[in-house]
């Protein structure tokens, strides 16, 4: 049975009024398809009273004036095209969908957690998000508009609710930033208009202090991991075996950048820039280039070529130029007490400059949550009159052969694959990737 707490959300302008409450706002059906813990579901507001936006009116950097410098930033790129999506239009939004010709996103923030993540929309059918009014762990639930909703927890990355229980949403590479910061990178960036149809004071945090580090109020009471300030913003790893996380004031040594190295099968880095307050991890090349970085004056450098790379995992000088590492996509930002929440069995950095991550890959993991599940499609190929089955990776966007001659492999869903980490999973045969990126040391295996 779902207990309802009813509470005051900061930016439900009435909150004393009457409101649908819980699930019984949202068609979900069957109700039975939930593996979302009802018991720790919250409801702090009528479904919609936080609107979320739809393809709002993009604008030049310099046509607002609602931003300061420091203001943060979810700062994405769609081709040539960079965007903008300020925490100041998301404190009043949460969710902002984006109907791009390349792709349906949604860019969510829920200002209770800290937490930034950008999702491809096409694993909830292209379906627009928006804000049920529920929370988990303090945390944004979304729900999809679609005929039949279903629950997606913003820091579960899935649905735990609904028709739509098990699938995962595949997360779009976001880097968070002060607002000058992304100028910086991107001085022709478009952003948000403050003219978004709602009366809304952009400028003004409705939260007031809340996110402040060691603020320890929370909108419902909690266990709070108490190894760092419990709003201190942390660079999240996220993996089935806990994860690993870089909290902010960690990496911040007085120095204008830092940089860490992660060995876990396939290295990983990790850049801090002071100035613009980011972090973001790269896997780094499979070839000889740009496997070792250094601070040199201030700016990052790969020992092999001496090219110079920015905070975005772009080199911008040197015999590398042009050139990018690829984003961990599974990385966001997130206050620390809400990531210890979603990753009880989470690593933190302990400040070394190249740390063995085996906590991001422990062997595989089995469970019921479908946090723990990888994310494949299973897709079809009809080439030269023969039918062709593959797992197409959602993370690495690599294809690998699906070996589905016998009739026990072809009723494979995302719900029936368990996530090892990001580029290992099993089987009985080692597979290669069909397209570009490293081997794969192992395939799934019927659970």
């Amino acid at each position: 049975m779902l207990c309802i707490v009813l509470l005051s959300a900061a930016c439900d302008s009435n909150p004393a009024a009457p409101r649908p409450g819980g699930l019984d706002s949202l068609n979900i059906a069957p109700r039975e398809t939930c593996s979302l813990p009802l018991n720790q579901v919250v409801d702090s507001a009528a479904k919609d009273a936080i609107p979320a936006l739809t393809n709002p009116t993009l604008v030049n950097a310099d046509a607002v004036d609602y931003l300061n410098d420091d203001d943060r930033v979810l700062g994405i790129e769609i081709g040539a095209r960079a965007i903008a999506v300020p925490h100041n239009i998301l404190w009043w939004h949460e969710i902002v969908n984006f109907d791009f010709a390349e792709q349906a996103l949604a860019v969510t923030y829920c200002p209770l957690t800290g937490s930034g993540l950008v999702f491809d929309r096409s694993d909830a059918a292209g379906a627009a998000f928006g804000v049920s009014g529920l929370l988990f762990k303090n945390n944004l639930i979304m729900y999809d508009r679609a005929t039949n909703e279903s629950l997606w927890p913003q820091m579960a990355r899935g649905a735990q609710c609904g028709p739509s229980d098990g699938t995962m949403l595949f997360t779009y590479p976001a880097l968070e930033m002060t607002w000058q910061g992304w100028r910086t990178l991107h001085p022709a960036t478009k952003v948000i208009s403050p003219a978004t149809s709602y009366a809304r004071n952009y400028t003004e945090n409705p939260y007031g202090n809340y996110d402040e580090p060691d603020n320890a109020r929370l909108l419902y009471d909690m266990p709070i991991d108490t190894r760092r300030a419990p709003k201190e913003r942390v660079l999240g790893l996220p993996s089935a075996a806990g994860g690993l996380a870089f909290p902010f004031h960690a990496l911040n040594d007085g120095g204008p950048a830092r940089v860490v190295h992660i060995n876990d099968g396939q290295p990983l880095v990790v850049f801090w820039d002071r100035a613009s307050q980011a972090a973001m991890a790269y896997r780094l090349p499979t070839d000889a280039t740009a496997q070792t970085f250094e601070v040199r004056d201030g700016a990052l450098f790969d020992l092999e070529t001496g090219s110079r790379w920015r905070i975005d995992g772009r080199a911008v000088a040197g015999p590398l130029r042009g050139q990018r590492l690829q984003p961990v996509r599974d990385a966001y930002v997130a206050f620390w007490f809400a990531w210890a929440a979603f990753q009880p069995e989470t690593a933190l950095w302990t400040g070394d400059e190249t740390t063995q991550a085996s906590y991001l890959n422990n062997g595989l993991k089995t469970g019921t949550s479908p946090t723990d599940r990888m994310r494949f499609n299973l897709r079809t190929h009809h080439l030269f009159g023969l039918h062709t089955h593959h797992l197409f990776d959602l993370h690495t966007h690599h294809l690998f052969p699906a070996l589905v001659a016998s009739s026990r492999y072809r009723n494979y869903t995302p719900a029936h694959i368990w996530w090892v980490s990001e580029d290992i999973f099993y089987h009985k045969l080692p597979l290669q990737p069909l397209l570009g990126g490293e081997t794969a040391r192992s395939v799934f295996s019927p659970v």
